[in-house]
């Protein structure tokens, strides 16, 4: 006897194209605070809006830059500005949209008065599709859209840890201040078990100080190795 089944649609996207352009930013300095030394300059794009015209599809969008900067009075200043670019990427399909991040942020020229940026940033096209799926009546929407998403890419997160890496440095003269600290994680290799995962990698920590009358940076590369638990290996 057949089985009785049941249909469910839900969509999948695939990247059909990504665009790559330069932006160039100017950005000045506080009133009355001239800029000594850049510290930190973090950049985070926008898609705004975006069209289908013929063939492509026309967007514009924005950048938002964060810069801190030693000041030529040894005090710690901020500047935010919002950067605006637009521009086109070739498209025949109707469903779709954009996504978009900034590659590599280059300080191209600093003065006491102004910095200047230049910004690689990457504009993802993505087409979007429907798709009918059939399976045995009773087994559940959940349970395919589940098995499809994971075909299409899409990542179950089922685990996760906080734990602390700790390092010291010596230096020879006397640090006055701490005035900014970083740091980035990567991820070397993901090693399953049982019913849990052995995490290992690298965080590359960043500090700026004061020593004196100069600013130095510090760098140090801490290695880590953590068993975490997981719901599953696989």
């Amino acid at each position: 006897m057949a089985e009785n089944t049941q249909n469910y649609e839900f969509e999948s996207k695939k990247l059909l194209s990504e665009q790559q352009f330069e932006v160039a930013t100017r950005l000045e300095a506080v009133e009355g605070k001239p800029i000594k030394k850049v510290l930190s300059l973090k950049a985070i794009p926008k898609i705004v809006s975006s069209e289908k015209v013929g063939d492509n599809v026309t967007f514009s969008g924005k950048t938002a830059y964060n810069v801190v900067y030693l000041a030529e009075d040894m005090t710690l200043r901020g500047i935010y500005l919002d950067a605006e670019w637009q521009g086109k990427i070739a498209s025949s399909c109707d469903a779709f949209y954009l996504s978009c991040l900034c590659g590599e942020n280059v300080v191209t020229g600093t003065s006491p008065s102004e910095i200047t940026i230049s910004t690689l940033t990457s504009v993802q096209l993505y087409g979007v599709q429907k798709e009918v799926v059939s399976c045995v009546d009773g087994l559940g929407g959940d349970y395919v859209t589940s098995v499809k998403s994971h075909e299409c890419e899409k990542v179950v997160n089922l685990a996760s840890a906080t734990f602390n890496e700790v390092a010291e440095q010596e230096v020879e003269g006397k640090l006055s201040d701490v005035l900014l600290s970083t740091c980035e994680v990567v991820l070397d290799e993901a090693s399953a078990g049982i019913d849990t995962v052995t995490l290992s990698g690298r965080a590359f920590a960043t500090a700026y100080a004061l020593e004196g009358e100069k600013v130095v940076c510090f760098n140090k590369t801490l290695e880590f190795k953590e068993e975490v638990s997981a719901l599953s290996a696989t």
